[in-house]
């Protein structure tokens, strides 16, 4: 009977994901194996090269998560306040763990952008169109006035964006906001607008 894993494969890259994150490309398998807990050789069983390990620790989800949850969220029936708290959450999260990846992988001089380049649909046209059709409905009952629904869908993934890309900088602590305020606040905005009605 064959022993059981000592450490699962997705604990084994949380950890090396981890190591990169925090030490760049250059870090060692040394690192990585002292992380994780397992010896180098453990390593190089599961991931024959150090190339082969960091790729798969950086990989990219194929799609991102929250447009599916953006489409069940159109369906739901709490408030229009409510609902986009939870999507713009749900944002926040995402890029939170994705913009340390890209950082790591583009300092490891991997051009993203060819790889998107030649997808039928990248995976963020993907998110924006999910985003988009889920105001487009709100419009279409009657809640969001009429605008190019792609325009609010930008706004809130650019707003969710920049608070994750500050925090990935180290810029959060020059310019601090915790992330349920942040939420709250950006939700408002763009519901509301900034612009002061005056009467007529």
């Amino acid at each position: 009977m064959a022993r059981p894993r000592a450490i699962t494969d997705e604990a084994l890259l949380d950890a090396a994901r981890a190591v990169f994150i925090r030490s760049g490309p250059g870090a060692t398998t040394a690192e990585i194996a002292e992380a994780a807990g397992v010896s180098e050789a453990t390593l190089f069983r599961r991931y024959a090269t150090k190339d082969a390990l960091f790729m798969a620790a950086m990989e990219l989800p194929p799609e991102p998560g929250w447009a599916a949850l953006a489409n069940a969220l159109a369906e739901d029936p709490r408030p229009l306040r409510e609902r986009l708290e939870v999507l713009a959450t749900a944002l926040l999260d995402f890029f939170r763990e994705i913009i340390p990846r890209v950082m790591v992988l583009r300092a490891a001089g991997i051009d993203l952008s060819c790889h998107m380049t030649q997808l039928a649909e990248p995976p963020p046209v993907k998110g924006l169109k999910a985003v988009a059709h889920f105001f487009h409905r709100e419009q279409r009952a009657g809640r969001v006035r009429p605008v190019d629904p792609e325009i609010p869908a930008r706004l809130l993934i650019g707003a969710m964006h920049h608070h994750a890309f500050f925090e990935a900088c180290g810029l959060d602590a020059h310019a601090p906001l915790p992330p349920a305020s942040y939420v709250r606040g950006a939700v408002d905005v763009i519901l509301r607008g900034v612009e002061v009605e005056t009467a007529k």
